[in-house]
């Protein structure tokens, strides 16, 4: 029988080189992986949480538009102090106020999850009108000079409709607004006085001095108006609350056991013209809302 098979130096040298091969493997220093850093902003609105959709956020260098989410996916970025900053269009520069860029620390090997809330533009649109006593209805004042917080800000005055129209910044509370009403278009009714002898006693009383005829003469100048407003938001109109708010905003009188009731009467027969109203909250809602919101 023949047997096959190495000389027993030959297998030994043969081990010796598989073992040192192994050592060599196992002290060899092997590439580390460097770790992934990666940014992501939500893109809200302040007021709502709502996310925003198409908002142009830059971060370093590079610009991404949030997606349907309101999410500014950056993908991975490198590691450092970064300022994030919002780049609104001209069109949603009517929607949202300027953001201030915002600098936030990424460090290596985080993925970073930020949000962005925008302000929405707010205007305070307030009506000036008047009552008029021949026809029973609010005609608006126009052209009336205005200021806000003691800064004129609109030199054509209010407009063809009363409409007093400012935009004012996001979450203000308090303002002070103050109109100049044009001169009076009456004219002085003509002052006529009996005509006097040295004899006549008492001496009639002349036209002159009475009290209204020469606060008559001082409505012709010009009369200043001086209001204290407080902002506040205002639901949507779904309880009672709601409604008697526009109402006191609109002037009419809530006082009283039924002053809700009489203001509401008052209000479906100056605007709905119905003469027999319910006075109840639930027949104006729809109304008043338009009409108090979208002056």
């Amino acid at each position: 029988m023949a047997i096959f098979g190495g000389s027993r130096a030959r297998k030994n040298a043969r081990q010796n080189t598989l073992a040192q091969d192994e050592s060599s493997a196992n002290n060899s220093t092997l590439p580390c992986k460097k770790p992934v850093t990666t940014l992501n902003v939500n893109v809200i609105q302040s007021d709502t949480g709502k996310v925003l959709t198409g908002i142009q956020v830059k971060a370093a260098s590079t610009q991404v538009s949030s997606s349907s989410a309101g999410l500014a996916d950056f993908g991975e970025v490198v590691a450092s102090q970064t300022e994030i900053k919002v780049q609104l269009t001209g069109e949603q520069k009517k929607q949202f106020e300027t953001q201030t860029p915002t600098s936030k620390l990424i460090s290596e090997g985080t993925n970073l999850k930020t949000s962005v809330a925008l302000d929405p533009v707010v205007y305070l649109n307030i009506s000036i009108m008047k009552w008029d006593i021949k026809n029973r209805r609010d005609t608006p004042c126009n052209n009336i000079n205005w200021s806000l917080n003691g800064q004129r800000l609109n030199e054509t005055g209010s407009a063809a409709d009363g409409l007093i129209n400012v935009r004012v910044p996001f979450n203000t509370r308090q303002a002070s607004l103050k109109i100049t009403l044009p001169p009076s278009s009456n004219t002085t009714p003509a002052l006529v006085s009996r005509a006097t002898s040295a004899t006549t006693y008492p001496a009639p009383v002349q036209h002159e001095s009475w009290d209204d005829v020469n606060n008559f003469k001082d409505m012709k100048k010009n009369r200043s108006l001086d209001w204290n407003l407080y902002i506040d938001d205002l639901n949507a109109g779904e309880d009672e609350n709601d409604i008697n708010a526009r109402l006191h905003n609109m002037g009419f009188n809530l006082s009283g056991e039924k002053g809700v009731s009489n203001a509401i009467k008052a209000y479906q027969a100056l605007y709905l013209k119905d003469n027999n109203g319910s006075g109840l909250a639930a027949d104006i809602k729809e109304d008043i809302i338009q009409r108090h919101d979208k002056p």
